[in-house]
């Protein structure tokens, strides 16, 4: 797949009337208009079917979602599951329906 047709696709996921669960709306809100046209911006509720319907064809996909992580409020955890997969502990059941993992 060339690079020019790869599809990349920016998901925020969460509930705007739950508190900071509302982090991955919030964040690309944000981004829209500083990402280059070609990014897919979803805002999305994290309902299960809908949700992996955004992966499908993707190239590139990147989720932005509020978790407890154990870090600090605000704190950032990034993720390559290209170079080792999500660890399974960190990443369980969840408001959305299934867990990340």
């Amino acid at each position: 797949m060339s690079v020019a047709a790869a599809r990349r696709v920016l998901l925020g996921i969460g509930n705007p009337d739950r508190g900071d669960d509302a982090a991955g709306c919030m964040a690309v809100r944000r981004l829209r208009g500083y990402l280059t046209p070609d990014v897919e911006i979803v805002e999305h509720d994290g309902e299960p079917a809908s949700l992996l319907a955004h992966f499908a064809g993707a190239h590139v996909a990147v989720i932005i979602d509020a978790c407890s992580s154990g870090g600090g409020a605000g704190s950032l955890r990034r993720f390559d599951v290209s170079a080792a997969p999500l660890p399974q502990r960190r990443f369980g059941a969840c408001t959305h329906g299934f867990g990340l993992a």
